[in-house]
């Protein structure tokens, strides 16, 4: 699936789009229920500390029933599209990101703003680097309908913002301390999506996930797609926002 040049030009302005059924409700269906299967087996307090942070039932992140929902979806053809084509590699893995609900009266704030692949004591990322990519997808795997549902939430335009912070700064800041610059990035925009849609968005837009007051938990699974010379390109990147978009551009 192409994307309209609406999505397109939002993609552009504000460094996401969605793309409404993007995934067919089998391969959905399929990812759900094993999902549901594994979180019957249980798991411990420790490991929910840490695979909030980083991916739930690591050892299924490999598995073509996660995968599937890129490499059998429209979402990688879509970002060939983007990227160019031969310039998006099936998926090896997703990231299992499972939001459950708080206790009945929890208070919501606002999600804090972050850009991947930036050092915390508890994401697996080294101090002093920066794992960047080029796009960042979220297939959602439940219906988020509502605010505070566990949405994937996002800062439109920030990604311009950072943009123009490493053209000035640099950023060995960011590797080192692990904090966003102090900057005027607006409201978030918590996104409403069903089951099956996906986002793409730049690796530079800021984004989050905001708590779970809603009855049900949040299922989606990530993925963090990089160009064939991202390895190469990674320090420009960050000043040039679309030098690995060529469909953008």
């Amino acid at each position: 699936m192409s994307l309209t040049p609406q999505a397109k030009t939002e993609l552009l302005e504000n460094g996401f789009t969605l793309l409404r059924g993007a995934v067919a409700p089998p391969l959905v269906d399929n990812a759900v229920q094993t999902i549901n299967h594994r979180l019957g087996q249980g798991f411990s307090s420790d490991e929910l500390v840490k695979w909030s942070a980083q991916t739930f039932f690591p050892e299924l992140r490999d598995q073509p029933v996660i995968t599937d929902l890129f490499n059998a979806s429209g979402v990688r053809e879509t970002l060939e599209g983007l990227l160019g084509q031969g310039n998006v590699s099936r998926a090896g893995g997703g990231q299992l990101a499972l939001r459950f609900p708080r206790e009945v009266g929890t208070t919501p704030q606002d999600p804090r703003p972050h850009i991947d692949g930036v050092y915390t004591p508890t994401n697996g990322v080294p101090q002093g680097t920066l794992s960047s990519f080029t796009a960042l997808v979220a297939v959602f795997l439940t219906d988020v309908s509502r605010d505070f549902g566990g949405n994937f939430s996002v800062w439109p335009r920030s990604h311009r913002k950072m943009e123009a912070y490493f053209r000035e700064n640099g950023v060995e800041e960011l590797m080192n301390g692990g904090k966003i610059p102090a900057l005027d990035y607006g409201p978030p925009q918590q996104v409403h999506a069903q089951a099956g849609d996906a986002v793409i968005a730049h690796y530079q837009l800021l984004h989050s996930t905001t708590i779970n007051i809603a009855p049900l938990p949040r299922y989606a699974v990530f993925f963090r797609v990089k160009h064939p010379l991202h390895n190469e390109n990674r320090l420009e990147c960050l000043s040039n926002l679309w030098l690995e978009w060529p469909g953008v551009q």
